[in-house]
């Protein structure tokens, strides 16, 4: 039945700790799912923010480039075996440019013109000076590019690269008879240049002002443009923050340009209600903990309420064990007495012996209860006497010789008549009863018990040598512990209160008292109570 009740406790104590898991992980997914809807609101609004950045960014190029810069060409109208305008005419500033101009503010390096029908010279160049690699690199890439660009239709574009190490941004447009192309006119700059021009595009709002408040971009937003190759043309004052980036390219493919846009996290709470949630995780790994925490402890009280009942049980088995031996005792001859069944005066007084005997035994048994119980609660106050031990000594040998000669024990003692200390006579007595009564009742029959009663410097001791089979040193300090028994399914009566009533006594005397093996090649052990004198 108990063994039933114990598992059904334990396993309602796990199935709370497995409900409080099912509980956290529960809170942890819904907190996971709120911050992972927040992370996708935020990049939904890098999105549009990058949608939109990146129309005003090609807005602002298609300005400077097509409408600025190329715009001259466009007049260009060639004409077989006619001659062609050389490309200084892109730097013609009659044309009214349209936001940045890259011409007056010195970012083009070279503007070129390329014959792509064969005729020579094939590449002039104006406005700076071009080196081979450079020189090559246009006419490759631009008579590459050419016929794919006529046969789509368009006639403007631009592109990236890097024939000198550092990154050039390239625009020019074609112009022929036929589907077939016959020049172009272009311009080199470096991309750093044109970073001018994408400023603007950050100046107004990128979001909803019915979310942002109206605040500048640079509080909300971090937003730059790349290149293929990954390099940056342009970047905000903003910090970029790749986790909430989105990207989106500008208007001319061919330049590979990527406006990007990321959502500053710390401006999440103006953009999401309640802002971007933090992590759940430790505080729920914290609660976790806590109700593992407080489960083992209930276990553990309850295992204890478990053993200190087993105790319980225990301790009143074994001291109606105690009580029944001299109580069947007392009353067998008692009734002897009574029914006047002695056959002789000797039997008589063998009989009142007897009974004055297991009286004491359970006089002694009543004493160390009341003192086991009074530990820990209310206990009276030691009252203390100069006390001769050797004499004290004496007298409890002698009451006790009895109960000893019934085990065949026999007791020596050897003491210092001097040896005195302030103890209370009472307790002190109680305490070598416990300790005589102890090694009577644990140890052989027949053994000798010495008793030794000397001084030690600036203390008295009181020895009591027995023959039993000794204590093992783990088991040394275990033996003054209440309700311990060595040895539970010894034939030795006791209720295992006798020795921690000894240290109770002893510690209230201001004295110290421990275990340790008997000297001799005879095994025993060797009990000592060293009080101050």
């Amino acid at each position: 039945m108990a063994r039933s009740r114990s598992a059904l406790v334990v396993t309602l104590l796990a199935l709370t700790l497995l409900l409080a898991a099912l509980l956290a992980a529960q809170a942890l997914m819904a907190a996971r799912y709120h911050r992972v809807a927040a992370e996708r609101a935020l990049r939904d609004y890098s999105r549009f923010a990058a949608a939109e950045f990146a129309r005003r960014a090609e807005e602002a190029l298609t300005n400077a480039t097509l409408w600025t810069v190329l715009r001259p060409a466009m007049a260009v109208m060639p004409a077989p075996h006619a001659t062609l305008p050389p490309p200084s005419i892109l730097a013609d500033t009659t044309y009214r440019p349209r936001g940045f101009d890259l011409r007056a503010a010195g970012s083009v390096r070279l503007y070129f013109r390329l014959m792509l029908d064969g005729s020579e010279p094939a590449l002039v160049t104006d406005g700076g000076t071009a080196s081979p690699a450079l020189r090559r690199w246009i006419a490759d890439t631009v008579r590459a590019g050419a016929t794919r660009l006529a046969r789509s239709g368009r006639y403007t574009t631009a592109l990236t690269g890097a024939p000198e190490g550092a990154p050039l941004f390239v625009a020019y447009l074609l112009r022929s008879m036929d589907p077939r192309p016959l020049v172009a006119y272009g311009f080199v700059t470096d991309e750093r240049a044109l970073a001018p021009l994408f400023g603007p595009a950050v100046a107004t709002p990128l979001l909803p002002l019915a979310r942002t408040e109206a605040l500048p971009n640079d509080s909300l937003l971090g937003v730059e443009i790349r290149d293929a190759a990954g390099n940056t043309v342009f970047r905000s004052r903003a910090a970029f923050d790749d986790a909430f980036a989105a990207e989106s390219g500008l208007g001319w493919q061919q330049a590979s340009l990527t406006a990007r846009a990321a959502v500053r996290p710390d401006a999440a709470r103006l953009i999401i209600i309640g802002g971007l949630p933090a992590s759940r995780l430790p505080f729920v790994l914290v609660l976790l903990a806590l109700t593992a925490l407080l489960l083992g402890t209930a276990v553990v009280q309850w295992r204890r309420e478990a053993e200190l009942t087993r105790l319980r049980s225990d301790f009143v088995a074994n001291v109606s064990h105690e009580l029944r031996t001299p109580l069947a005792q007392i009353r067998m001859f008692a009734e002897t007495l009574l029914l006047g069944r002695v056959r002789s005066d000797e039997e008589r007084r063998r009989s009142l012996a007897i009974i004055h005997r297991e009286t004491g035994r359970l006089t002694h048994l009543v004493e160390n209860l009341l003192a086991a119980t009074r530990e820990g609660g209310a206990v009276p106050p030691v009252v203390t006497e100069h006390l001769a031990l050797a004499r004290l000594a004496r007298e409890v040998v002698d009451g006790f010789a009895p109960v000893a000669a019934a085990r065949q024990v026999v007791i020596r003692l050897d003491a210092d008549e001097g040896a005195a200390a302030h103890a209370d006579p009472n307790l002190l007595r109680q305490v070598l009863l416990n300790l005589l009564d102890n090694t009577v009742k644990h140890g052989p029959a027949g053994q000798t018990v010495r008793v030794t009663v000397a001084t030690h410097e600036a203390a008295v001791r009181l020895i009591v040598d027995d023959e039993g089979p000794g204590i093992a040193p783990d088991d040394r300090e275990r033996i003054f512990e209440r309700f311990t028994r060595l040895r539970p399914d010894s034939s030795a009566a006791g209720a295992g209160i006798g020795l921690a009533v000894v240290r109770d006594l002893v510690g209230r005397h201001g004295g110290r008292v421990w275990v340790e093996p008997a000297p001799g090649p005879v095994p025993g052990s060797r009990f000592v109570v060293e009080l101050p004198r």
